[in-house]
């Protein structure tokens, strides 16, 4: 199952987002994705046939993902959309960490970083940013036309 736009939920909201950020938030995944994957692998006989199936499936999923968005192309058209789905994916990597625990496993790396909720100054601000942006808009259009 591939993610799209429409069915990423809880992060989001970046008018701009640049290829390079994009690919900074597919990059933090993605050493989640290996560092989970090797210490499964170790495992495989502590968690269970089930539980490797099913990330096996996960980590498949993840690889296509990164692999459709890893050129500077894709990421400049659709960045604020890649960036989200890669903090998706890194929630749902967090996720399979604590599944993978309970299971019996022992994670060799920390917990990676949660990601950023875009509420944060940038978040808040752009409103504002855009607000400003029509207003002046209007004010030029109004210098320029108005004489």
């Amino acid at each position: 199952m591939r993610l799209n736009y429409g069915q990423i939920r809880g992060y989001g909201g970046a008018l701009l987002v640049l290829p390079q950020e994009a690919l900074d938030a597919m990059n933090v995944t993605d050493g989640a994705v290996k560092s989970l994957d090797a210490d499964a692998q170790a495992a495989s006989g502590v968690v269970g046939t089930t539980f490797m199936n099913a990330w096996a499936a996960f980590v498949s999923e993840w690889r296509a993902f990164y692999e459709d968005n890893a050129g500077w192309w894709t990421r400049f058209a659709s960045g604020p959309a890649i960036e989200d789905a890669a903090n998706e994916y890194r929630q749902r990597v967090i996720d399979w960490r604590t599944k993978f625990v309970a299971a019996g496993g022992t994670p060799s790396t920390p917990t990676p970083p949660k990601p950023s909720n875009p509420a944060d100054l940038l978040g808040q601000a752009q409103p504002i940013l855009i607000i400003g942006a029509v207003v002046m808009g209007l004010w030029a259009a109004g210098r320029i036309f108005g004489k």
